[in-house]
């Protein structure tokens, strides 16, 4: 039996072919983990946030951006002048009980260091690194 001689143009071909199929599951399963732990932390902000400010609370949004070069997911506030704020307590221009500064309440820091980690496990295992 006789074999049909490649060419090395055909060889490249075959790759190239092979390494664009693989991009574009790998892309896929990454704005998939990607809307996925998006959703997490925005949850996770929205549930270790202050319970006394309402609307701050119900007002965390997640926006998803897809672009030829990846994928970038932005949890925020649509009141965002509180979140600097509450996150690192403030002076106020009033004691109450005798307090001159509002305690910090850590929210927003917590939610951002479980996004990256659970997003590069996440990553990581999709890839079988």
């Amino acid at each position: 039996m006789a074999r049909k001689k490649v060419t090395p143009e055909e060889v490249v071909a075959e790759i190239s072919k092979s390494m664009s199929e693989y991009a574009k599951v790998t892309l896929e399963q990454v704005e998939e983990i990607c809307e996925y732990v998006g959703d997490e932390a925005k949850a996770l902000a929205q549930s270790d946030s202050p319970r006394r400010t309402g609307k701050y609370k119900r007002g965390w949004t997640k926006k998803t951006e897809f672009s030829r070069h990846g994928v970038k997911v932005t949890v925020h506030n649509r009141r965002y002048r509180l979140t600097h704020l509450l996150e690192y307590g403030h002076k106020t221009g009033r004691k109450r009980q005798g307090k001159a500064r509002t305690d910090a309440h850590a929210h927003i820091a917590y939610a951002n260091d479980y996004a990256q980690q659970e997003l590069e496990r996440r990553i990581r295992k999709a890839l079988g690194g």
